[in-house]
């Protein structure tokens, strides 16, 4: 007489009535500061026993509560299991990246737009080191000159600050150029060495400059 037999691997059989996720609170911790690695997550068991926690690559044991600390921002997939207890329940969940500032700087005749993009209000603005003011806004103004270090920060600490170099025009601005009257010439540094020619290539004028000026040809 021929049986037919069904059979059962009992080993992979995971029973998760018994508990259910409801089980477990879980609560993740987003990083504090950026690229620092300080993420956590932490979970609470209302039933105590003898849990096992696979995150990672890493098995952890834990009885009721359990804290992880240093995880990347990112998304994981962990499982928590009773050995010898056939049961498993698994889990999705996030770390969040910290919060930076982020914003952009225009700059136009001795003024500085800042429009800031991220960030908490109310922003800190410093130039070469020095309080200059603080804005509720998310675009403001301040004052800035040739060579200045502009920098914003945000309320809080951990999410950083912007900065940006004003840059020098170490050139000679002339204007207008070519000319047959005045013209006017613009220097960042004093004590710079000057010569005009004309169109024919004869010198009209040279010397040092001291300061803004204007002279007739």
């Amino acid at each position: 007489m021929d049986y037919e037999v069904e059979a059962y691997d009992f080993t992979k059989i995971i029973v998760k009535e018994e508990w259910g996720n409801d089980n477990f609170s879980i609560k993740t911790i987003g990083e504090i500061y950026s690229n620092q690695n300080n993420g956590k997550l932490e979970i609470k068991a209302k039933t105590t026993n003898n849990y096992k926690l696979y995150l990672n690559d890493i098995e952890y044991s834990f009885s009721d509560e359990i804290l992880i600390e240093n995880l990347n921002a990112g998304n994981y997939k962990f499982c928590i299991s009773v050995p010898n207890n056939c049961y498993e329940s698994c889990f999705n969940l996030e770390i969040k990246k910290a919060l930076t500032i982020s914003g952009k700087v225009a700059v136009k005749s001795n003024k500085a737009s800042i429009s800031m993009k991220t960030g908490t209000a109310p922003y800190s603005v410093s130039i070469n080191g020095s309080f200059v003011m603080n804005s509720n806004l998310n675009n403001f103004e301040v004052d800035v000159n040739p060579g200045d270090k502009l920098e914003v920060f945000s309320s809080k600490k951990c999410e950083g600050f912007i900065s940006k170099q004003i840059e020098k025009n170490d050139k000679l601005v002339v204007y207008p150029n070519p000319s047959s009257n005045n013209i006017s010439l613009s220097f960042i540094e004093n004590n710079t060495p000057y010569i005009i020619y004309d169109l024919l290539g004869n010198v009209l004028d040279l010397g040092t400059y001291k300061k803004l000026y204007y002279r007739c040809f």
